[in-house]
């Protein structure tokens, strides 16, 4: 009987809804923060290195229905730290070398050859 706007907070599963990409570019902005506050830097990450970010993470094959912000959230730490240990480097730079490669999924070998 849980519909769109009735949820049954004591199911089993609990359907989420996704993140918008505005969502998504306030939580990473957030992430940015942060992270520099965890390392005790300034982040020089931009506004338009956001969304650069977002925009090569939504255009990878199959984000439109399968993109989770686990997966976003993995790729933006990975990026934050890359430029926090490398502090003369530029995330516009790195996002645009088209070497940026996002973070794999890891299967479970037990699951690595299954196929339906």
């Amino acid at each position: 009987y849980a519909d769109g706007d009735t949820k049954d907070m004591l199911a089993p599963i609990i359907r989420l809804t996704m993140l918008t990409p505005e969502e998504m570019y306030v939580l990473i902005e957030k992430l940015s923060n942060m992270h520099g506050q965890l390392f005790d830097y300034t982040p020089k990450i931009t506004h338009d290195d956001l969304l650069a970010f977002l925009t090569e993470e939504y255009n990878r094959v199959g984000a439109k229905t399968h993109i989770t912000p686990r997966e976003i959230i993995r790729d933006f730490i990975e990026l934050l730290n890359i430029l926090y240990q490398n502090p003369d480097q530029e995330a516009a730079s790195i996002l645009n070398s088209g070497e940026y490669v996002t973070a794999p999924d890891k299967v479970e070998d037990a699951f690595a050859e299954f196929e339906l």
